[in-house]
């Protein structure tokens, strides 16, 4: 194992992991937030599928903040 954080893990840099697609979901995902969660049209599932997750991370990150806070 190369990394771990959060119930993730890797063997590879996750810095390689990162490429050109997963940049513009994460401003994809940042704009969507921004801009009110409406879904248009013309997203793809591929979209749709890493907006989800995204959010997902999001919200547990969150929940482990709350719940550390408490």
């Amino acid at each position: 194992m190369v990394w771990a954080a959060h119930g993730s893990a890797t063997e590879e840099c996750p810095k390689t992991a990162v490429r050109p697609e997963s940049v513009a979901w994460l401003e994809l995902w940042a704009t969507w937030r921004r801009c009110g969660k409406g879904i248009p049209a013309h997203w793809s599932a591929k979209d749709l599928d890493a907006i989800a997750v995204l959010e997902g991370e999001w919200e547990r990150l969150e929940d482990e903040a709350r719940r550390f806070r408490d």
